[in-house]
């Protein structure tokens, strides 16, 4: 069954729960779902089983998990009488499974009741360019520094110094939260182990909105990540590297002096540079994807 509410439309329906990823288990009754187009640079050869509902506003996502035997190992090292560096021991971690949004959040974050670092492409939430690039936030909005969701980011964003030594809800539906710079590293780290002599931005890159690329695209792990550049908060309508690059938020400041925190960028350039950690000012706008809690 379907409705029109305020021009969008919803349906009703109770998914089977294995297929869902935040499927409401307590109530287990049938939600109001919004019906939205297909996002259209999703890869199309990919076969997306399994999707998430972000309940606060009832929108629905794909998501692909990630899982292989990759082990990546930590080395620790002493200081002998002499002064000499003396390996100690090693520890190896093993990146099994993690499960992300194939899309960018499209999520309206206010506070109070008023929009909050945040914005859609040129203005327009409604427009299909920005259901299929999502929206842009602020470090402060990605990380929920009001504390509208979880205490987690409290007080992070431009110049302020903050804790965020634990896992980062963020804006992020409940569940998941914002990638660390370290989830970001393992994700690369993945992409060299499973795919060693090719260039990464070639996999991460979905296929046809890039404008120097397109024809080497091709997201194998339908990731499809999309160039919607940046936006200078505040602005009007000033958008840069749409269609060029793309920039991801961690939950990680650069240096609590500085107002820059880590990002995910990745360039349209076809060199083995193009897929990087770098980092973004805090008061740019950027894309944010979310990270499934395993742990």
């Amino acid at each position: 069954q379907k409705s029109i509410f305020h021009g969008r439309s919803y349906e009703c329906y109770a998914p089977a729960e294995e297929f869902v990823q935040g499927w409401d288990r307590d109530n287990k009754h049938p939600e109001w779902v919004e019906v939205r187009p297909p996002n259209p640079y999703l890869n199309p050869d990919y076969e997306y089983q399994y999707y998430m509902i972000d309940w606060r506003d009832r929108k629905r996502y794909s998501i692909i998990d990630l899982e292989a035997e990759f082990d990546y190992k930590v080395d620790f090292f002493d200081v002998d009488e002499n002064d000499n560096i003396v390996h100690r021991d090693s520890t190896v971690y093993n990146m099994t499974y993690m499960v992300w949004l194939a899309e960018n959040l499209d999520f309206d974050y206010r506070v109070d009741g008023k929009p909050y670092g945040t914005d859609c492409f040129r203005g327009d939430c409604f427009s299909d360019s920005s259901k299929a690039f999502g929206r842009y936030y602020t470090w402060a909005a990605a990380m929920d520094s009001a504390g509208v969701y979880s205490n987690q980011g409290v007080g992070c964003g431009y110049w302020d110094v903050c804790n965020t030594a634990t896992r980062v809800r963020g804006i992020c539906p409940e569940g998941w939260h914002l990638p660390s710079k370290d989830e970001m590293e393992i994700l690369l780290g993945y992409l060299k182990y499973e795919y060693k002599d090719r260039n990464p931005a070639e996999i991460l890159r979905a296929k046809g909105p890039w404008r120097n690329t397109d024809g080497y695209n091709t997201d194998d792990l339908g990731l499809s990540i999309v160039p919607a550049g940046d936006r200078v908060d505040n602005s009007t309508s000033v958008f840069y590297w749409y269609g060029s690059a793309a920039f991801l938020w961690t939950s990680d400041k650069k240096e609590e002096t500085t107002d820059m925190s880590y990002i995910l960028k990745i360039d349209d350039y076809n060199s083995e540079e193009d897929v990087k950690i770098d980092a973004g000012g805090n008061t740019m706008q950027f894309s944010v994807r979310c990270l499934q809690n395993f742990w």
